[in-house]
């Protein structure tokens, strides 16, 4: 637990110190998952340190969230706090994420800009994309003159910096609507086995799977999917379907006959108990 811990500490500080504001959208949008699955977990379960720790850590969440909207308000008296130590670089970092007038909030904007007049450009390529890693070349036609001007005037576009806009110029709205299906279906059957989960164990793994894939999923709508971010994505994918081969009964039915065979209360009597015991069962019965 202690080398986990640590690991875990490690992590944020790494993510903390790439200034990225992707990375840390996404980690907000991780324990945003977390903390309030967590809480109506212990809500509906009546595990109250569940829904103790769910509902404080909730509430931080949503006044860090807050802190975060105020400091990107125009003219926000809340930007004076980045002159601060240590920290002052990150709260200058997060007050930007609205910007678009310049940095690389401009250039993001730019680039969604030729690939949409990419997109558009014949209809047939928009329903099945100009195929994979074909941005870097299909693109040049669309190159907005400004984008020179914030950038290295060299750097072609190989990735749009969003996955929508990454889906629509390689694979078109087929693998756009392909894309949304395996994300909807992971999170649809992901919450449909954490309901079914009964330890504590199980239903956070469920919950910390679920949180994984939302995180994923916000820090890719402004970074750049990659093989090692597709392999995480597909990793992901992969446990929650291993998770739930494990949930089936198949792999549950050694502990469920032990439930079963477990001992009655004895108010009932030791002669009824093992008449109960001894009973055949009547799903089985009619199976036969």
């Amino acid at each position: 637990n202690v080398g986990y811990g640590v690991l875990l500490l490690v992590q944020l500080i790494c993510i903390y110190l790439t200034q990225s504001r992707g990375p840390w959208l996404g980690l907000g949008m991780d324990l945003v998952a977390f903390v309030v699955g967590l809480w109506l977990i212990g809500r509906r379960r009546g595990v109250r340190w569940m829904a103790r720790i769910g509902g404080v850590a909730s509430a931080i969440v949503l006044v860090g969230a807050l802190f975060v909207a105020a400091l990107n308000i125009p003219n926000s008296p809340l930007t004076a706090l980045g002159n601060l130590p240590v920290v002052g670089r990150g709260i200058e970092r997060l007050s930007t994420l609205t910007r678009t007038e310049d940095g690389t909030g401009r250039v993001r904007e730019l680039i969604w800009s030729g690939a949409t007049n990419l997109i558009l450009s014949d209809p047939a390529r928009t329903i099945i994309g100009w195929g994979p890693e074909s941005m870097y070349v299909a693109y040049n036609r669309f190159y907005p003159p400004e984008l020179a001007q914030v950038e290295l005037r060299n750097a072609t576009p190989d990735r749009s910096h969003n996955v929508e806009f990454d889906q629509m110029v390689t694979m078109g709205v087929v693998g756009l609507l392909a894309y949304y299906f395996l994300v909807g279906s992971f999170f649809y059957y992901a919450i449909r086995l954490l309901k079914r989960a009964v330890g504590t164990r199980d239903q956070l793994i469920g919950l910390a799977l679920i949180a994984t894939m939302a995180a994923h999923f916000v820090e890719i709508q402004t970074g750049i999917q990659i093989a090692s971010t597709w392999t995480y994505f597909y990793l992901t994918i992969g446990m929650m379907v291993t998770f739930g081969y494990y949930m089936t009964t198949y792999l549950r039915q050694p502990e469920a006959a032990v439930e079963v065979a477990a001992p009655l209360p004895v108010d009932l009597g030791p002669e009824l108990a093992l008449q109960l015991h001894e009973a055949p069962d009547p799903g089985a019965v009619g199976a036969e």
